[in-house]
This record gives structure tokens, sequence and C-alpha cells, in this order.
């Protein structure tokens, strides 16, 4: 009977062994599930960050060319607007000169009219 009390004992031993092995793949297993898990969340966050790139290299294209574009047109405004300025200040500022007339139209109190050289 001891004989069977030790091979069952030897017997139990291996279970035990067996069953803390098993133990073990599973953490690793939960483990490697973990870890895929985290990997492929950081791919999605890589792929995720490539597409930022990409919209934000194209936002600054459109903004330099559309910065360009308003620069452009700013300068062409003010270019006409200087020059709507200019005309305006030469329409409304009257030009005053000695008139280069050498005989004058007086009217006499009689209501007749006569020439005096001046």
């Amino acid at each position: 009977m001891a004989g069977q009390n030790n091979e069952d004992d030897a017997q139990l031993e291996n279970l035990r062994a067996i069953k803390e092995i098993n133990e073990r793949l599973c953490n690793v297993e939960n483990k490697t599930n973990e870890l895929d898990e985290i990997i492929s969340l950081q791919e999605q966050r890589y792929i995720n960050l490539e597409e930022q790139e990409k919209k934000w290299k194209n936002k600054q294209k459109k903004s330099s060319w559309f910065n360009s574009l308003t620069n452009f047109v700013g300068e062409v405004i003010d270019t006409g607007k200087s020059y709507i300025e200019k005309i305006y200040e030469n329409v409304t500022t009257p030009i005053i000169e000695k008139p280069k007339v050498e005989e004058l139209l007086v009217y006499s109190k009689g209501g007749s009219m006569k020439r005096k050289r001046i």
C-alpha cells in the first residue's frame, strides 16, 4: 500500500506541476493578448497621426496659397486706393490761377457795358 501511496503522491505532484504550467501558459497568453491589444492601439494611433500630418500639410499649403493671394489682392486694393485718392485730390482741389484777361467788361450805372483795360 505504501507503494501505491507513493505512486499517488507522484501523480498528484505531476498534476500540480501540469496545473502550474497551464496557469503560467494562460498568464503568458493573457499577457500576449494584452500586448497585441496595446500594439494594435499604437498602430491605430500612428495611422491617425499620419492622417493628421497629411491634413496639416495640406492645410499649410492651402493657407500659404491663400495668404499669397490675400497679400496680392491687398496690394492691388492699396494701389487702387492710392490712385483714387490722387484722382479725388486732383478733382476736388481747385486750381486757382490769376486770370489772363487784358480787358474787363464793366457795367456802368446806366446799364451799358464798357471795356476797361488793365
